[in-house]
């Protein structure tokens, strides 16, 4: 009877930690950047504590030509970190779509490693793409990013 109560538990403890490393089920807003070279991104938008907490971790990966923003309210220089990350990306920080610091293959971290990547100027909207996209797409700092948001 115990080993059956001690399997059954074992059973539970690895289907919530399977459930609370996916991603959200409740599918997040959905907007578009152009970047400088014509090429658009369909965003997932983070842009509230919880969505923003959470952002791209416990995904397997960022398909080429998809990203997610992160919006704030006011400008502020927003450091992020990559725990539960499983795969490097590009941060690009924007102040009303203009691009203040690319962050480029930013590696993802053990869950011992704590480092936050910063901006080196304020900003309101965070983009984050596949490693190498935003080199390969013209996002440099000083451009300027078409971001279309769904109307709220």
């Amino acid at each position: 009877m115990l080993k059956a109560i001690a399997a059954i538990l074992i059973v539970l403890a690895v289907a919530f930690w399977f459930f609370r490393t996916r991603a959200p089920s409740v599918p997040l807003p959905e907007g578009i950047a152009g970047l400088p070279d014509g090429t658009t991104v369909a965003v997932e938008i983070a842009d509230t504590p919880a969505s923003r907490s959470r952002g791209l971790s416990g995904r397997d990966d960022l398909p080429k030509g998809q990203g997610m923003l992160f919006i704030y309210d006011t400008p502020g220089v927003y450091g992020f970190w990559m725990q539960g990350m499983r795969f490097p990306i590009d941060m690009v920080w924007m102040d009303e779509g203009k691009v203040v610091t690319v962050a480029s293959d930013v590696p993802y971290q053990g869950a011992s490693q704590f480092a936050i990547t910063n901006p080196t100027a304020p900003a309101d909207m965070i983009l984050e793409l596949p490693a190498g996209y935003a080199s390969a797409h013209g996002v440099v700092e000083g451009a300027t990013l078409d971001i279309r948001l769904p109307s709220r």
